[in-house]
């Protein structure tokens, strides 16, 4: 064993990114205890899948790995007290360096080495200008790490220079990238070339670093530079980016990823790689586009009825005490339901490794495979979701056609991997499985293409059946209705198994809520049978529908001072109120769905009167507690942000076509003596979904184009175009369409009203995504509809 595996203390890491997660393995694989440190979770989620991979793949299966935790750097402190070594490894910024630098010289123990892993900075050129406690043990190092510090500044140097001359070359046209890495692997025998590496390492990177070298030298030629540029505006990041020197989007050109893989040492741990291929052939600038995107419209709309103000198994609920604080954590009033996915089945595998008491176990390398499969089809779940949004960014009608092809292409590589998904039960799959369920079919989708695989309602009953199994799998930790600890974030410290069962059985519980809300519109909308709740028989007495009566009772009380005096509509006032209403809304679809039942399948007076009441009952509570406060922040809604306005534009309009679709239904039963008690009702909903149309058509969100959130760079579209729910207007826009004609005949509706609402729900139809097939059919059957309404009165004696 060599000087540096006898070390006692652990090393700490800075920076979770390609650098930072390498140097994680090899410093664990000498045996001791490693911590690694990044603001993202996610950074921190795939550095500790990329160890366990390379661990999985190790040829050495007697090694003691040495323990590897993670945390955000607001518990880096505590950690830096027993460690030997502490290394940062952020991003190639002078200033950011120096920063972390500072930070460590005054956090970490007198006798504890600060290593820089910079490839471009010297330790004296970050070490400039700064006042620290203890600089020369930035210098203080054994002298067996000195010397892999002088090898390592070699090979750096050494390494530059090869790298600058192969992108001379290629910026000259000496070569192609297979040429230049076959020639220097057969030269120097090295197992990648200098294309193949710097693929890897990324190509943003290489830039940054060849930027600094040009700042700070004489002499560095400038056509390397430039041919990178070139290559980033193209959004070729290599590996990251699915395309650099090589597509890693093609089976051909994954070779020399997969030699990397295949041929890995534990020693030539400087050779490893991410080991993560994006699965579309989409450019890193779109595909991070689509999934801000996603993250920015769908989720903050989603995302807040899983919050503390909505779901009613949070309900109100604070997070547990931080450690040494005496606060505590606010209510979220928007939660990442991706994320939770992501959490819950990192949890429920520490679990069930508790369990079985092998917690130490190393992933196979069939598991690694597993989980990188999920994180991928998840992935293309959401870039696809969001693609409907692409040709909003673009200018002309041209350009705006012509993403209908990659629109199409993202359609039919998700539905391929939805087979994947369906055989890997867990919450990730889950939710890419109602992703899809969500997503519109393109146009250009054939029928018989369209029969041909997994349909939306298929997707939504398999993502069910999936929640349903992975609740039965996790026994210990069943949801029982009962209050329990809120979300909060798992690496800002390291839980007790205890803490991690309470915070998971939260995480599920909001989960649920999510499924469940999925369930319960789809019973609504398809008609389908509800697999996670009750339909008319027994609803009543599940836990969920009487957590959301008790929370609504909770609200109307802690607000009656709002309703008999006013409020001032804030930000927050508002959003609070339209969560807790979106609660009341899933329960007002789920007494729609519960009456349609009793029509359809012909049940008993007594049953049907009773299911109708039960929806009028609903109906009335959402009048007296949520009406008056919404109405409230309508008068305010100018001064309030886009989410906000968007969220509430959501709610009322959901909330109002559920009662409309509860009421086609019964006059499709030919109910006239429920229909006539219904009547004012009728009337309040048709023109209060025509007014959320109308706020959805003049009410505008900025959206970023593609190419960067720049001042110029933003389209400003309306609400309606962003709806992340364009099946439900469409639904809405052919009821009210309906329900007009007829008003206009029976002579209810002047000809002059008649063309004005025709107007808004053409222009309703016209800015929904025109590359979905149910729009655009929607749209033509519309205009169908209006040309004979005009050959009508071309017809009529005395029309002009």
């Amino acid at each position: 064993m060599g000087a540096l595996d006898q070390l006692r203390g652990s090393v700490v890491i800075i920076g979770a990114g390609t650098q930072g997660r390498r140097l994680a393995y090899m410093w664990s694989s000498r045996g001791g205890p490693v911590h690694l440190v990044d603001l993202e979770e996610r950074q921190l989620q795939d550095g500790r899948r990329y160890v366990q991979q390379l661990r999985a793949a190790s040829i050495n299966h007697d090694r003691n790995w040495g323990d590897l935790t993670t945390s955000h750097p607001n518990m880096l402190k505590p950690k830096l007290q027993d460690a030997w070594l502490v290394i940062e490894c952020v991003p190639e910024i002078l200033a950011l360096k120096q920063k972390v630098i500072a930070q460590l010289d005054a956090d970490a123990p007198e006798d504890t080495i600060i290593a820089s892993n910079s490839s471009s900075y010297g330790i004296p050129e970050i070490l400039d200008g700064l006042k620290l406690r203890n600089s020369k043990r930035a210098l203080n190092i054994a002298d067996s790490t000195r010397k892999i510090i002088r090898l390592a500044t070699r090979d750096i140097r050494i390494w530059a220079a090869i790298k600058r001359e192969t992108l001379l070359a290629l910026a000259e046209g000496v070569g192609t990238p297979q040429e230049i890495d076959a020639i220097f692997k057969d030269v120097l025998k090295t197992r990648q070339g200098p294309c193949e590496l710097m693929d890897i390492v990324g190509l943003d990177v290489v830039l940054d670093i060849e930027n600094h070298y040009a700042d700070s030298r004489i002499g560095v030629p400038h056509e390397p530079r430039d041919y990178l540029q070139s290559m980033i505006r193209n959004g070729h990041l290599g590996i990251k980016s699915g395309r650099g020197f090589y597509n890693y989007t093609d089976a051909q050109d994954q070779k020399p990823m997969l030699y990397a893989e295949e041929h890995a040492s534990d020693d030539d741990w400087r050779e490893h790689s991410a080991l993560s291929i994006p699965a579309m052939p989409i450019s890193a600038d779109v595909a991070d586009w689509l999934r801000t995107t996603y993250e920015d419209i769908f989720e903050a709309v989603f995302g807040s009825w899983l919050g503390n103000y909505s779901c009613p198994f949070v309900f109100g609920e604070h997070g547990q005490l931080e450690p040494d604080s005496s606060e505590q954590r606010p209510l979220e009033l928007s939660i990442s339901i991706s994320a939770l996915c992501r959490q819950c089945d990192q949890w429920m595998n520490d679990l069930e490794s508790q369990e079985k008491n092998v917690i130490d176990r190393v992933a196979t390398q069939a598991e690694v495979e597993r989980e990188k499969q999920i994180d991928r089809t998840l992935s293309q779940a959401i870039q696809t979701f969001s693609a409907r949004w692409l040709p909003l960014t673009f200018r002309s009608s041209a350009q705006k056609a012509a993403q209908t092809q990659l629109i199409q292409g993202l359609w039919r590589g998700l539905r391929k991997d939805l087979l994947k998904a369906i055989n890997r039960p867990c919450y990730r799959s889950m939710w890419s499985l109602y992703l899809f369920a969500m997503v519109p079919i393109p146009v250009g989708i054939s029928e018989e293409e369209e029969d041909d695989g997994i349909s939306a309602l298929c997707a939504v009953q398999t993502a069910l059946q999936q929640v349903l199994h992975l609740r039965a799998r996790q026994r210990c930790v069943e949801f029982n209705g009962s209050k329990v600890s809120p979300f909060q974030d798992r690496a800002s410290r390291i839980p007790s198994p205890n803490e991690i069962r309470s915070e998971f059985l939260s995480i599920e519980s909001m989960i649920y809520w999510a499924a469940l809300t999925f369930d319960t519109s789809s019973s609504l909308t398809f008609s389908s049978k509800s697999l996670l709740s009750s339909g008319l028989l027994g609803w009543e007495s599940e836990s969920s529908w009487r957590l959301v009566k008790s929370c609504t009772d909770i609200f109307h009380e802690q607000t009656e001072d709002w309703r008999v005096h006013g409020m001032v509509v804030s930000e927050e006032n508002a959003n609070r109120i339209i969560a807790a209403g979106a609660a009341w809304k899933l329960r007002v679809w789920k007494m729609a769905a519960v009456l349609k039942e009793a029509l359809r399948e012909g049940h008993k007076e007594e049953t049907v009167h009773h299911a109708y009441t039960s929806a009028v009952d609903a109906i009335k509570q959402f009048n007296v507690t949520y009406r008056p406060l919404l109405m409230t922040c309508e008068r305010r809604i100018q001064f309030l942000s886009q989410h906000t306005k968007l969220r509430w534009y959501e709610l009322m309009l959901h909330y109002h076509l559920s009662i409309l679709i509860m009421i086609d239904a019964i006059e499709i039963a030919r109910r006239t003596d429920i229909l006539e008690q219904l009547s004012i009702t009728k009337s309040d909903v048709e023109g209060n979904i025509i007014n959320c149309l109308v706020f959805g058509l003049s009410n505008q969100f900025s959206l970023p184009r593609p190419q960067g959130a720049t001042k110029n760079n933003f389209v400003q579209v309306p609400l309606v175009a962003i709806d992340p729910y364009p099946h439900h207007v469409v639904a809405a826009v052919q009821l009210l369409w309906n329900g007009m004609e007829r008003d206009y005949k029976s002579g209810a509706l002047e000809q002059g009203t008649f063309e004005h609402l025709q107007s808004i729900l053409l222009q309703t139809l016209e800015l929904l995504p025109q590359t979905s097939k149910s729009v655009r059919s929607a749209k033509e059957k519309a205009q169908i509809s209006s040309a004979q309404y005009r050959d009508s009165l071309d017809l009529r004696p005395g029309i002009p």
